[in-house]
């Protein structure tokens, strides 16, 4: 308890201006922090996201944590996990891949399928511009597999790669220079 305010487990009292303190920082040997606004705007976003909750008193603003329990409480915790760095990091990437894996799945993006192969329109577009369609595959398919690339149409994706590869393909126009051949150019004072 702080003065009337109880506080329990997963509760924190502080004052926005406080916390404005608090978030100081050094940028290009100058001391800068938060105004009250921009903690009063985060907060009213953890609130909107579901993160915490707030109330109001005469000593400050109670933040409570959502879900604190479940994620602070020692009795949740599995025996002989690991709370070293490699394990905060290991399981950070984890769920980034799976958040990633997720809204990929949600956009309809997938790897590209094993069986994928040019169709008959990116053969005659390919022979049109003069590329080999087979090398150009194989350059798409490696490019997909070593990048662990996404798309939602593979077919789309081939067709914008044939049109990069036709720029590529695109001599480049010569530099004008003005005067003689390199070779032809002789220092001033040698006779021949």
């Amino acid at each position: 308890m702080i003065g009337s305010v109880t506080v329990g487990y997963g509760q924190y009292l502080r004052s926005y201006r406080k916390i404005a303190d608090d978030c100081e920082y050094l940028d290009n040997k100058q001391v800068l922090k938060w105004r009250h606004q921009r903690v009063a705007r985060m907060v009213k976003w953890l609130e909107s996201e579901g993160m915490i909750g707030t109330l109001e008193t005469t000593l400050g603003t109670l933040f409570t944590i959502s879900n604190f329990q479940k994620f602070q409480d020692f009795k949740s915790y599995r025996v002989g996990q690991l709370g070293t760095r490699l394990g905060t990091d290991t399981g950070q990437i984890r769920d980034n891949n799976n958040h990633l894996n997720q809204s990929n799945q949600s956009l309809g993006r997938r790897q590209i399928p094993d069986g994928w192969a040019p169709n008959d329109k990116h053969r005659t577009k390919a022979k049109a511009s003069g590329l080999d369609i087979d090398r150009e595959a194989e350059r798409f398919r490696n490019h997909a597999t070593s990048q662990n690339r996404t798309l939602v149409n593979w077919d789309a994706g081939f067709n914008n790669w044939l049109l990069k590869a036709e720029e590529f393909q695109r001599p480049t126009p010569a530099i004008q220079t003005s005067g003689p051949p390199p070779l032809a150019r002789r220092p001033k004072g040698l006779v021949s």
